[in-house]
């Protein structure tokens, strides 16, 4: 039998004994290993000027109640994980397992919704105020998490869906020509409108 096999079999990071019978986090028998694993990285990779926030799913197909399927990636069967990215090294610098309402987010930023929530969790402690720059996509983005970042000497970039300007509200024209772009200003946030050339 291969030894490394074996290991991996009885490997085990947490007592079982130890796990309280009300958790609900479902990675609790990781233990601290995966911040543990980051926070070593850190020692080793400077973080550069960008920083994308993204999900990403590892593939798995066996039997797992907090499986996720997701028809737009290749996989589309496995475990979704928020990660954090150094843009210019590919460095993953942080990751947060998806489990639904047991995702382990801080509620004292659930006025932000879930994913304005995952990109404070992931940036809080050691990537606020270094005028860091985030790129994220429409899921986490929101004026007042771009409000909040930015008080936090921290740069937001992301698109946004109209429905998600909260108290913003900008003033913006209900039609653009081709070609043409618009922006509104309020509160240290810029909204632009663009209005593409279609491509032939």
């Amino acid at each position: 039998m291969c030894r490394y096999l074996d290991i991996l079999r009885c490997l085990h990071f947490v007592n079982n004994e130890a796990v309280p019978r009300n958790n609900t986090d479902r990675f609790v028998k990781f233990g601290g290993i995966m911040s543990h694993v980051f926070e070593r990285f850190l020692h080793f990779v400077r973080p550069r000027e960008y920083l994308c926030i993204d999900e990403s799913l590892m593939p798995f197909k066996g039997r797992l109640s907090f499986k996720q399927y997701v028809p737009t990636k290749r996989a589309r069967f496995g475990i979704k994980f928020f990660v954090l990215v150094d843009c210019e090294t590919k460095a993953v610098l942080r990751m947060i397992p998806y489990q639904g309402k047991g995702t382990g987010l801080d509620p004292q930023y659930q006025r932000f919704e879930i994913g304005g929530s995952v990109v404070i969790s992931l940036l809080q402690d050691r990537f606020f105020g270094k005028h860091h720059k985030v790129v994220a996509d429409n899921w986490f983005s929101t004026p007042a998490l771009a409000k909040y970042l930015l008080d936090n000497d921290t740069y937001f970039l992301g698109t946004m869906q109209k429905r998600r300007c909260g108290d913003l509200k900008p003033q913006l024209a209900r039609k653009l020509r081709k070609g043409e772009v618009e922006a509104f200003v309020k509160d240290g946030v810029v909204v632009e409108r663009y209005q593409f050339h279609s491509v032939s």
